[in-house]
């Protein structure tokens, strides 16, 4: 086997023009309380309604969607847990600061 003759250089790349870190591209959560999604959760199954964590998590108008749901349910424990979920959603949301 040939001996390799390339010795290692530096790369021609500046910091900007090199691809992001792994943790960069990740999408931070817009809420990570999963206490509150599963209590919710769970008040939502007991009205027939399915919750998918992960989706409350990611993805705003599936949560606030899946909030009002809950808020207009006669279960004032469901109402109470929308409520304090919605203000969740709402100190997350760079928009209004």
């Amino acid at each position: 086997m040939p001996a390799l003759t390339d010795s290692f250089s530096p790369s021609q790349f500046s910091p900007s023009q090199l691809p992001p870190a792994p943790d960069a591209l990740r999408q931070r959560p817009l809420i990570a309380d999963l206490l509150a999604l599963s209590g919710f959760r769970t008040l939502m199954a007991r009205e027939g309604t399915p919750v998918n964590i992960a989706r409350m998590m990611f993805d705003r108008p599936y949560a606030y969607e899946r909030i009002a749901v809950a808020h207009g349910s006669a279960d004032a424990a469901l109402q109470r847990a929308a409520l304090q979920l919605f203000g969740l959603y709402l100190a997350s949301d760079p928009d209004i600061h």
